[in-house]
């Protein structure tokens, strides 16, 4: 849960979503600093603020920590097309579905031992089984990758 993008924001919400990643939930002591919040550490020890892509950049303006998420992923999604099956052959042969996955965009997914999705905003992740992108595979199982080679084309 992040801060929200518009209306009021409180210090302790701030506090929160620095501390837990749960704007409006969790205990926080006093006091509650800016320089804090901004630097990690102080009296509720803070961890580092997290720099992945943010809506606005945390200042020592309330307005600053609009949209801000502690718990923000650093990956993008990205568009890659895949074929899937049971068996080596079913993926290397099979029709290209569309798939995505949160690694570099020209590297296939078992290169970098991403983790592929069925959606376009990485959320579902992909089923079990061989995936290839026409020349080469990769047998993806719980999220890990195994078993690469070349289709042989």
């Amino acid at each position: 849960m992040a801060v929200p993008s518009s209306g009021a924001i409180t210090m302790l919400g701030i506090a929160q979503e620095r501390k837990y990643g749960s704007y409006g939930f969790g205990t926080i002591s006093s006091p509650i600093t800016m320089f804090d919040l901004l630097n990690g550490g102080g009296a509720n020890a803070f961890p580092s603020l997290n720099t992945c892509p943010q809506p606005n950049t945390p200042s020592y303006s309330m307005s600053g920590w609009y949209g801000y998420n502690q718990s923000a992923s650093c990956s993008t999604c990205y568009e890659i097309f895949l074929s899937f099956g049971d068996e080596t052959f079913q993926a290397c042969n099979g029709e290209f579905t569309q798939y995505f996955t949160s690694t570099e965009p020209f590297q296939p997914p078992w290169m970098s031992g991403a983790e592929i999705y069925t959606d376009p905003a990485c959320q579902i992740k992909a089923q079990d089984g061989y995936y290839s992108n026409g020349s080469e595979y990769g047998f993806y199982f719980r999220g890990e990758w195994g078993e690469m080679g070349f289709c042989g084309f």
